[in-house]
């Protein structure tokens, strides 16, 4: 009787403080019994990922305490696994940034504590700023002063509020956008060369066919025309189509015109005198 007198008391438990267990994983053992828990501590603990499945009882915490532990990022399911949670510590541990179904979970949140964590402001800042904006009266409590950025290094060590972001994030296979850049730069330069070496491949092509035509004009010619070769063209063979049905015993080769006969002496046959 005693016993069971123990275990419903422990099963109206409201807060459970397991921090400083060197716990690397959620132990659903440990709250299996605990229908009425609303605050969980696990901070100092090394726990490294959260699950992407919490047991049942974890959906009416209101206080979830993961601070000093190793946690590097946040599921996008929070919001359907911790629906009811008003205070969220992440403090002190090594998220850099946050995916927008995570940012959007704890703009849901009343309190949440994101001091002492390596902030990469390159990138999604202006949400983070804004959840911030929205809590700047519980600024000295949620510690935002101990909120700062890690990188870049323009921008270490400044309170992620007041920072400026730098716009350079990384949106194409895992490259920032001065990365981007670079690539689209490089990829412009090639195009140009290809386009350049296109046009003189076009430009000699043409000049060939230019020249191909030429010559061809000229052989072309009719016989009127070839009696005579133009004046300073030397050293031009050209065949005409009609040599395959000329007469093979006509000469074909260019014979200059004879001179005319020489005039009869008509003197002579006037006076009668015949030589």
């Amino acid at each position: 009787m005693r016993r069971v007198e123990i275990k419903d008391q422990v099963s109206q438990f409201q807060t459970l403080s397991l921090s400083g267990n060197f716990l690397r994983t959620f132990d659903s053992k440990a709250t299996r019994t605990l229908h009425a828990l609303t605050a969980l501590h696990l901070a100092h603990n090394m726990i490294t990922e959260l699950p992407l499945l919490f047991p049942p009882e974890y959906y009416q915490l209101k206080v979830l305490n993961l601070s000093s532990n190793q946690l590097a990022y946040l599921p996008d399911n929070l919001g359907s696994l911790l629906g009811n949670l008003k205070e969220f510590d992440l403090s002190h541990n090594r998220i850099s940034s946050l995916s927008t179904a995570a940012a959007e979970f704890i703009d849901t949140i009343d309190q949440v504590y994101l001091a002492g964590n390596p902030w990469d402001c390159n990138c999604g800042l202006t949400q983070l700023q804004q959840h911030m904006r929205q809590r700047f009266a519980l600024r000295r409590q949620l510690d935002y002063g101990a909120t700062r950025c890690a990188a870049p290094s323009i921008l270490k060590a400044q309170p992620v509020l007041s920072a400026v972001a730098v716009n350079d994030c990384a949106v194409l296979y895992g490259l920032s956008q001065s990365g981007e850049l670079m690539v689209l730069l490089g990829a412009l330069l090639i195009a140009g060369a290809l386009l350049v070496i296109l046009l003189l491949l076009l430009y000699y092509g043409r000049e060939r066919q230019y020249k191909g035509s030429y010559v061809t004009r000229e052989c072309s010619r009719t016989p009127l025309t070839m009696t005579l070769p133009p004046h300073g063209i030397t050293g031009i063979s050209c065949s005409t189509s009609s040599s395959s049905t000329s007469d093979p015993t006509e000469d074909n080769s260019f014979s200059p015109p004879l001179p005319p006969p020489p005039p009869k002496a008509m003197s002579a046959l006037y006076f009668g005198f015949v030589s």
